[in-house]
């Protein structure tokens, strides 16, 4: 951070003799900059990562010359990012407004990219990101002891240290108040708040701006304590900065029962989104009263960037904000023959059924999670069967699988909130490799979900496949040589029958089948990617099935029934590809209703009874099938109008129900 006042006069004066040719330097300098630096935005916006628009979540600092702008990103999803600054001796300011604070008694994850610009030797000064309750609220800033707005060094959040006989206690009363800052500093202030603190040029540190032990004294300069020092020793001047015009992304998770912030700093790819190792990651214990010294569990949070002499294009993009929606995603494979989870590592053998489960959850936020767009990319070697969505109010959706393509699936997911705050995708299917001699290692496969208001994404485990036995066991719906892999039924008054036959072959060839027992071939089924019981194939010599699905084990409307077979071969288990049966149940439910029911009668204002001008249509539909019973319940809603009455149901025996209780 390079600082335009106080301290740098000083050092002017030492440097006057050879002036002249000094200043023609520093011209030719500050052209080149310019020329590169407008090069430098447009390649930035070019590369700009997907991120949210930023709607009316944000308000800029009302202070004279606040350079903070939203712009257009120009990409089709609508990304808008925050500029800070774009010229020398700059401050920009942007804070959340009072309706979205964040809540320091809940989690909370803030996720963004960020640019400081493709020319570190002569950039200056970057940013920070803020919490604070400074009485000023949006008009925080940094101020120097004459009231005008500080720039430079101080990020627009610091103090101003611009008296030379001053103390910590008058620069921490410079800084925004009641607050906690990570700054992202790009230029080394090596003579003055960067003094003795270990710092190689860029690097990443936090504090509390408006608290004076946030300051040292070094003889002729004040220095500040750097916190949560992250630096890059081997490449010091690339922490921040780019060569190739390249975000870097940042992940801040806030621990409320801890009072702890842990930042990750270039966590993810920004080519394709994904999440990769970060550059460092660092934890540091908040003070709450520093920063919410009232206790009022709120705080709100924005950033500041600034210039100097030296100055960078500074842009933020968000994918997730605090306060306003705080989501999360997480990505699981599941063994669904033992229910046992895969990790990062594991070994399965080929044919294994697999469940791939895609769990979003809203935590808080003072929105829904709108818009949400699942963009999943399923593993390679995953054979996929049929797929769901389930949320947490109990409703349940199939998902079209039939766009399936290199291993891409799209869904529209409802909205997240308080009262449905979870959706599960789950894609059913099996692990595959061709080959009979290699192993096939599997990857992490990364999907995004992305909303209107938060974005996040997950990462299934790496793990590999054995080589396929040679020995393949087929498994069949219908008749023994014409069978299908798939088939579709209707349930009767007690459920359904699922017949078909297995086959036992070197490399499927139908001259090389060998004959076994059905008593030796196990078939495991699911229903809707619930395991059921395995049973043999038959107790005898037969290798044809019938499998029976209870109406119990199903659902009303469409069910997906799955039916694996093994066997233990000598030379190991030979597990089928899964075969599927899309098995629809009968329903209960109201054919037709209908709307209103008129009385033609005047009022005489005697007791009397009134029957409708025609009774109302009220039909029931069951196609359950069996000895099902159900019942109609009805009852009045509050009423429009006042209404002397009481509107009655007269079954036929000579009774009389009201139904406005």
């Amino acid at each position: 951070m390079k600082l335009g006042i106080g301290r740098w006069t000083m050092k002017l004066k030492r440097l006057l003799i050879g002036g002249f040719s000094l200043l023609l330097a520093i011209g030719l300098v500050s052209q080149m900059s310019v020329a590169h630096a407008d090069a430098d935005y447009d390649k930035a916006k070019a590369n700009a990562p997907q991120g949210l628009p930023l709607s009316n979540y944000f308000k800029f600092g009302d202070f004279a010359g606040n350079s903070a702008k939203v712009v257009d990103t120009g990409r089709s999803d609508g990304t808008q990012m925050v500029q800070l600054t774009d010229a020398k001796a700059e401050v920009g300011t942007i804070w959340t407004g009072d309706d979205y604070a964040l809540d320091l008694n809940k989690n909370a994850t803030a996720s963004m990219w960020m640019y400081f610009g493709n020319y570190p030797v002569d950039a200056g000064d970057g940013m920070a990101f803020v919490i604070q309750n400074d009485t000023r609220g949006v008009n925080a800033v940094s101020r120097a002891s004459d009231g005008t707005v500080g720039n430079g060094q101080t990020l627009g959040v610091w103090g101003v240290d611009d008296d030379p006989k001053g103390t910590v206690a008058q620069i921490a009363s410079r800084g925004i108040q009641n607050s906690w800052a990570l700054e992202f500093d790009t230029y080394l202030n090596s003579n003055n708040f960067d003094l003795r603190t270990g710092v190689a040029k860029q690097h990443i540190a936090s504090n509390y701006p408006g608290y004076a032990g946030s300051y040292g004294s070094g003889g002729d300069f004040f220095y500040l304590n750097h916190n949560g020092l992250m630096k890059n020793s081997s490449d010091p001047n690339y922490l921040l900065s780019s060569r190739d015009n390249t975000w870097k992304h940042l992940t801040l998770k806030w621990d409320a029962a801890a009072s702890t912030i842990t930042y990750a700093f270039n966590d993810k790819n920004p080519a394709t989104g994904d999440a990769k190792t970060a550059t460092g990651t660092q934890t540091v214990t908040i003070d709450r009263s520093k920063i919410d010294p009232n206790g009022t569990g709120k705080a709100r949070w924005g950033f500041t960037g600034s210039t100097g002499e030296l100055w960078e294009n500074n842009l933020v993009i968000f994918e997730q904000l605090p306060g306003i929606v705080n989501s999360s995603a997480t990505a699981t494979i599941t063994n669904t023959r033992t229910d046992k989870q895969i990790v990062t590592g594991d070994t399965i053998d080929a044919g294994t059924p697999l469940r791939a489960d895609y769990r979003l959850d809203y935590t808080s936020g003072s929105k829904s999670w709108t818009g949400i767009n699942a963009k999943i990319n399923l593993p390679n070697s995953f054979a996929t069967n049929y797929a769901k969505v389930t949320y947490a109010n109990g409703k349940t959706a199939l998902l079209d699988t039939s766009q399936l393509s290199d291993q891409a699936l799209t869904a529209a997911i409802d909205d997240l909130n308080t009262t449905n705050n979870v959706a599960t995708v789950s894609v059913y299917g099996s692990a595959t490799n061709s080959s009979t001699s290699s192993a096939v290692s599997v990857p992490a496969a990364t999907s995004h979900f992305n909303g209107s208001n938060a974005l996040t994404m997950a990462s299934t485990p790496a793990y590999t496949i054995n080589p396929r036995n040679s020995w393949q066991l087929g498994l069949y719906f219908g008749v023994v040589g014409t069978g299908t892999t798939t088939t579709s039924m209707t349930t009767t008054a007690d459920g359904v029958d699922l017949t078909g036959y297995f086959t036992f072959a070197q490399d499927n060839t139908p001259s090389s089948e060998a004959l076994i027992n059905g008593s030796a071939v196990d078939l495991y089924p699911s229903v809707n990617g619930k395991a059921l019981s395995s049973v043999k194939v038959s107790s005898g010599t037969s290798r044809e099935f019938s499998y029976h699905i209870a109406t119990a084990d199903l659902t009303s409307g469409e069910n997906y029934v799955t039916l694996t077979a093994g066997y233990a071969a000598s030379t190991g288990t030979v597990y089928s590809t899964p075969v599927t049966a899309t098995v629809t149940a009968g329903a209960l439910g109201f054919q037709s209703v209908s709307d209103t029911i008129n009385f033609n009668e005047t009022l005489t204002g005697n007791t009397e009874t009134i029957a409708p001008v025609s009774q109302p249509d009220v039909l029931v539909s069951d196609t359950r099938g069996g000895k099902n019973s159900w019942t109609v319940k009805a009852a009045l809603t509050a009423m429009s109008t006042s209404f002397p009455g009481t509107l009655i149901y007269q079954p036929g025996d000579g009774s009389s129900l009201s139904l406005n209780n």
